[in-house]
């Protein structure tokens, strides 16, 4: 069972225990139907916010707008361009640097996936032990995900899409790069990447035209260092605050409505 989904039906768990607790309160007497209403719209709070929020969106609409000063120090892959990112329009717009704003004409899906962070391909190695009749010691590795895949299966959190990109000057380039980023009318900073054997198979397995396609280099538009940050435990902390504040929204209007009854009446 998802990580994700265990947390929440824990949370749900507990607020469930304590609808339970005013219920076992009032038995004998009025059960507080409006407080069990309000616990519920809590709860529902709270699920509906942890599974829809995304935290690695959340933090690259914080951080706003990013500048060549600011990737000295540190990684502004996917942020918004500020007005010194270079553009790249062609292969002549090359100027050695590491980050781009792509000007394109279209987006086209290649039906390709690559993994979000190379650590998630480390993390995922497998390792089994077998003993043999000599009392020996048989070691196996198996990999349960690779770098370039068509099927992502139940591991779809670990992928990105693979995209075609048609330049505004001429030729074309790959790009990983979220859905959502590539449905935008404007593309975050992507991060020009020397051409990997993995990525140039892309090419290879690309039907139609395929000369245009720029082969020296690739792009990403997913911050994979900040990615590395929030995966695991911490990610699954920054969906539980907030949905817990979605949860203390519900509490607060709650009681105003409260509030304001008792005054008027």
């Amino acid at each position: 069972m998802d990580t994700n989904l265990l947390y929440a039906i824990g949370a749900i768990a507990v607020l469930a225990l304590v609808a339970r607790i005013i219920i076992n309160k009032y038995k004998g007497g009025n059960i507080k139907w409006e407080k069990l209403v309000f616990i519920g719209l809590m709860v529902v709070a709270f699920a509906l916010v942890y599974f829809a929020f995304d935290p690695y969106g959340a933090k690259m609409w914080w951080e706003g707008e990013a500048t060549l000063k600011e990737a000295i120090t540190e990684d502004v892959v996917g942020r918004e361009a500020g007005s010194d990112i270079p553009h790249f329009a062609s292969q002549v717009d090359e100027c050695k640097g590491r980050y781009y704003v792509l000007d394109v004409v279209n987006v086209e899906p290649t039906g390709f996936y690559c993994l979000k962070s190379y650590r998630d391909l480390i993390n995922s190695v497998e390792r089994t032990e077998q003993t043999t009749e000599n009392s020996g010691k048989i070691i196996k590795r198996k990999m349960s995900l690779v770098e370039i895949t068509r099927n992502r299966g139940e591991r779809q959190d670990k992928y990105l899409p693979i995209y075609r990109i048609t330049l505004e000057g001429n030729g074309s380039v790959l790009a990983c790069m979220r859905e959502s980023d590539a449905n935008s009318t404007t593309l975050p900073i992507a991060e020009m990447i020397p051409m990997t054997d993995r990525i140039n198979s892309v090419i290879e397995r690309l039907e139609g035209e395929k000369d245009s396609i720029i082969k020296d280099y690739y792009f990403s538009l997913y911050n994979s260092s900040y990615y590395n940050e929030i995966s695991g435990y911490k990610g699954l902390i920054y969906k539980a605050i907030a949905g817990i504040v979605a949860a203390m929204i519900v509490a607060i209007v709650y009681n105003i409505i409260v509030f304001r009854r008792r005054k008027s009446a």
